[in-house]
């Protein structure tokens, strides 16, 4: 698959983006899921949930 981005993460992409919308509607996915899914090598829908909930020390 191409990205138009530089491969990363999960918990990099969403540091630097600081916030992804949340859409609980979901016809062809979720908000967080396209985004994700477009940057992250591997993701799978609902990754973002499980590591939203994992503490980021600053």
């Amino acid at each position: 698959m191409r990205y138009h981005f530089r491969p990363a993460p999960l918990s990099s992409v969403i540091r630097r983006l600081g916030t992804i919308q949340f859409d609980p509607l979901a016809p062809v996915g979720t908000n967080p899921d396209l985004v994700l899914q477009a940057r992250v090598p591997g993701y799978r829908q609902g990754d973002w949930s499980n590591e939203g909930q994992t503490p980021i020390l600053a």
